[in-house]
């Protein structure tokens, strides 16, 4: 019986370490959140096209393709990355809404 509880207890810890992970804070951003973003500025290179930039949280960089300075959008945040050529913590992201 003794057995039985301990096994109980360490699953029980278990599914609730996992729950935590899915409320995960990032750079001050909760995945799976809803975000607005203001775009600041725009950009355009040759390998991603043009974008507006936009961030969130604590200077987490936003990409929205063909946004404009000073749109606005909604975004969910589905993860953060590293870009591997600026260092850069970006959001990859659902556009919920948008001008």
């Amino acid at each position: 019986m003794k057995y039985l509880v301990a096994v109980l207890l360490v699953l029980s810890l278990v599914f609730a370490g996992t729950a935590m992970v899915c409320a995960e804070t990032l750079f001050g951003i909760e995945l799976g959140k809803v975000y607005d973003v203001n775009i600041t500025e725009e950009m355009e290179n040759q390998w991603i096209g043009a974008n507006g930039v936009g961030k969130i949280g604590d200077g987490v960089v936003v990409y929205i393709p063909d946004a404009e300075e000073g749109e606005k959008y909604k975004i969910k945040v589905n993860a953060i990355e590293e870009n591997p050529f600026t260092g850069d913590q970006e959001a990859k992201f659902d556009v919920v809404s948008g001008p």
